[in-house]
């Protein structure tokens, strides 16, 4: 059994309850857009320490050896084709002046005494090369570490700054969940006040029965002499499917609230735009907050668009109160 309204009082009464409804899942999904961003703040990066490059001495050792012995047989052959040449040309034109015994001598000396040159300039170039590489990789490492100890320090600080935003945040969750905390209080005060049937306490029954009455399809919330009543009209609208009670197909599909279920679109529209307003008004806040951190500025922990948020919401609360407060039979 439900307490009965006039007309006037029980449309006034279904809009504020309408009202609270709104702002109730406005809250609720403002914090929800909150958590996120809560929790992706204050956390460390994880960045791998650089390494030595370690140069083997032994690599341009077995270079060394591999030239070494690849290049004996390249001697050899170049060694005999000199050794062919010079004997042609000695036995035409040499012959007279030198023993040919000696001439061969010379020119094989001669050729170990270049092979030698060769492999101690092949050897030497290796051992510079084989110092640059150490250099070379020590400088590396160094640039590494160096990098590496920037961004450690660059991590450390950002994770500081945003644990101070991370805070700020938390504030300003707190602030709208303490909010929706006494604003649900209220909504279930006025449900209590047993005007509307349990069975349709919720924003979806609410917003119809709001725009039965507000339409003049229905003057009550039950039969009343010729008038079916609000309660009736839903049940009647639920049985011919020309109403979404399912939550999640009106999140996803808005727009076809607007034949059948006008001022449930309405809320959700305007509520929409409220929790988009706030979650922003929230990031603005708090990326201001870095630079604030960041130039040594005296820290602002209040959001202002939440706060005059809050005040409109304890206005409509006492206006709200106050009207109940008139209805005397229901106290």
């Amino acid at each position: 059994m439900t307490n009965k309204l006039s007309y006037d009082k029980l449309l006034k009464y279904m809009e504020i309850v309408l009202d609270l409804e709104k702002n109730i899942y406005v809250q609720k999904n403002t914090m929800k857009n909150m958590i996120p961003l809560m929790s992706n703040l204050g956390i460390s990066k994880s960045f791998k320490k650089p390494t030595r490059k370690i140069i083997y001495s032994g690599e341009f050792f077995g270079i060394f050896i591999f030239f070494f012995f690849k290049s004996i047989p390249i001697a050899l052959i170049i060694g005999l084709v000199l050794l062919f040449i010079s004997a042609i040309i000695y036995s035409v034109s040499f012959q007279n002046t030198l023993d040919s015994k000696s001439y061969f001598i010379t020119i094989i000396i001669f050729m170990i005494i270049i092979y030698v040159v060769v492999l101690i300039s092949f050897m030497i170039t290796l051992k510079k090369n084989y110092q640059t590489s150490k250099d070379e990789a020590e400088k590396e490492y160094e640039n590494n570490i160096a990098n590496y100890n920037y961004y450690i320090n660059s991590d450390k600080k950002r994770v500081e700054t945003e644990i101070i935003q991370q805070k700020y945040m938390k504030h300003q969750y707190d602030t709208i969940m303490k909010l929706c905390n006494k604003e649900q209080e209220k909504l279930n005060e006025l449900y209590s006040y047993n005007i509307l049937a349990p069975g349709y306490r919720n924003m979806i029954a609410v917003s119809s029965i709001y725009e039965y009455l507000k339409d003049g399809r229905t003057r009550s919330l039950e039969v009343d002499g010729g008038d079916k009543g609000a309660y009736n009209i839903f049940r009647e609208e639920q049985l011919l499917n020309r109403i979404i009670t399912n939550t999640d197909v009106i999140i996803k599909k808005l727009d076809i609230l607007i034949d059948n279920q006008r001022e449930l679109y309405f809320a959700l529209q305007e509520a929409n735009q409220s929790i988009n307003y706030l979650t922003e008004s929230v990031n603005i806040s708090t990326s201001r907050l870095e630079k604030q951190i960041q130039n040594g500025m005296n820290i602002i922990t209040n959001n202002q668009e939440i706060n005059n948020y809050e005040q409109r919401r304890q206005t409509a609360e006492l206006e709200y109160m106050n009207f109940m407060n008139t209805l005397y039979l229901y106290k």
